[in-house]
């Protein structure tokens, strides 16, 4: 679950309110010291959720390194679209090279599985705990769709190669949607985590948006890379997803449509159907 707390992404915005109050500097001035200063304590291009002033304290949802990077929102994923949508308002390339940076650093924590984990270790000496993408470790190899994970690395990824296109950024879209796509069941909806794991990753759930997330932007994913690669999404079911007991009296949801909306079953269902 997430919780309360001041995400890097709205320090960030706060940073620049209070840069232009405190030192006159125009907004656009505000913005370049506010981003100056979150890439002096980037790791790698990347971001966690929480920082101390003194830097000895680092945090995700849980503690984390000098070493490692969040991918769960509020973090790398959340911090990149910020820099966009700054690099939007200015058309300052400054904030889109930021973005950039935050977009490899997620594609070097991209799993063999297609997906990312809660966070992204850049020591070479525990980067083989997990299996990244390419490096054949054996290590843990779990994508998560669980608090908008897999899909915001996806969607900044997606977002950053518009603007910038760069192979090893389609590269890993293209890996990532595919594995995303092999891993949606055959009623539309997709597993907590992927490959399935033997307990609740297997299930498709409501909770934190999981079915959500990866159906409603599934409708437009396709377009940074190869159009034809994004299943249709109905919008009576990206609407169900959203908001499922409000989608079964929706005049759009028919009752055969309503039948078919995924329930947790006692068992896991077949995976990579």
């Amino acid at each position: 679950m997430l919780r309360n707390r001041v995400p890097a992404y709205a320090a960030l915005a706060c940073a620049l309110l209070a840069g232009a109050a405190a030192d006159q500097l125009s907004p656009r001035d505000a913005m370049l010291k506010a981003a100056a200063y979150f890439r002096s304590i980037a790791t790698e291009g990347g971001y966690l959720w929480r920082y101390s002033l003194d830097l000895k304290e680092r945090a995700g949802e849980t503690p984390a390194t000098d070493t490692q990077i969040w991918v769960q929102p509020p973090g790398t994923p959340a911090v990149g679209q910020a820099y966009l949508r700054a690099w939007r308002a200015t058309g300052d390339r400054r904030f889109l090279e930021a973005a950039v940076a935050a977009a490899h650093a997620l594609v070097r924590g991209q799993l063999e599985s297609g997906g990312w984990d809660y966070r992204v270790e850049f020591d070479p000496g525990f980067r083989s705990r997990w299996n990244y993408r390419g490096a054949a470790t054996g290590g843990r190899n779990v994508s998560t769709l669980d608090d908008d994970n897999t899909q915001s690395a996806l969607r900044l990824l997606m977002d950053v190669h518009a603007a910038s296109p760069e192979p090893a950024l389609k590269g890993a879209i293209d890996y990532g949607l595919t594995a995303l796509l092999k891993a949606q069941y055959p009623n539309g909806a997709f597993p907590q985590r992927f490959p399935p794991t033997n307990d609740y990753g297997a299930y498709y759930t409501f909770n934190d948006n999981t079915i959500a997330d990866p159906v409603c932007p599934s409708r437009s994913m396709s377009s940074p890379t190869d159009r034809g690669i994004a299943r249709t999404v109905p919008d009576n079911a990206c609407y169900a997803a959203r908001s499922p007991t409000s989608a079964l009296d929706s005049p759009t949801t028919s009752s055969s449509t309503a039948s078919s909306l995924p329930r947790r079953s006692s068992t896991p269902p077949t995976p990579w159907g």
